[in-house]
């Protein structure tokens, strides 16, 4: 797990991104995920944002694996038998995360604007978009 941050700014915010998978092909990204490495992945930073970043009630949001976030079942079944079940539990731990949702929109103005970080599956779901934006002036915390 790691936790970027960087300079550009979303309506006063920084943009964070953290993938829950790292350095590992897709193939063994998607064999490695579950529901378990989900939850710890987003409790660590949960605290990491409370505590090191001062941010009291973090809001994440959560891309799905698959284009469209598997469509509900149509293209994957990840979100329905690995993503939502996190998603439930850390809810049900008051940790406010959005359900699974497309990686192509989720990086929209609307969803900057109110995201404190972003959950994705793997590394090329998230990194990109930082790296797009920042590149070489963003840092990445493991």
């Amino acid at each position: 797990m790691s936790l970027s941050n960087q300079k550009f700014r979303c309506k006063t915010k920084l943009l964070r991104v953290v993938p829950v998978t790292i350095h590992l092909s897709l193939q063994e990204a998607i064999n490695t995920l579950s529901t378990n490495k989900i939850v710890e992945c987003v409790r660590i930073t949960n605290t990491a944002l409370r505590t090191d970043f001062g941010i009291e009630q973090p809001k994440f949001a959560m891309a799905g694996l698959n284009p469209h976030a598997g469509e509900n079942g149509k293209i994957g079944r990840e979100e329905q038998d690995i993503i939502i079940p996190a998603i439930k539990k850390l809810r049900k731990s008051k940790i406010d995360v959005s359900l699974p949702m497309s990686a192509d929109t989720a990086f929209s103005s609307k969803y900057l604007s109110e995201t404190d970080a972003y959950f994705g599956m793997y590394h090329d779901q998230v990194l990109p978009v930082l790296k797009a934006i920042s590149f070489g002036e963003s840092i990445n915390i493991t």
